[in-house]
């Protein structure tokens, strides 16, 4: 988890936002699969929401705000 949500990052802060959301999106089935749903342990969905915001994909990444709404409370 650790080292693809580095590379989604690196992706990010370079500004392809089209190679983050892809490398980033896999983390998604990933974390559900392993039962990793505490968000402060590996903060990638924050760079998942903004990859897909500025690919504009604003739909999906409202769905994962919603889920990091959902997880903080």
């Amino acid at each position: 988890i650790y080292v693809i949500a580095a590379h989604g990052h690196l992706e990010l802060s370079q500004g392809r936002v089209t190679e983050a959301a892809a490398a980033l999106e896999p983390l998604v089935a990933l974390t559900d699969r392993l039962s990793q749903g505490e968000p402060a342990l590996v903060m990638w969905r924050p760079d998942l929401i903004e990859a897909l915001i500025r690919a504009g994909r604003a739909e999906e990444a409202e769905a994962g705000r919603r889920v990091m709404g959902v997880a903080i409370r």
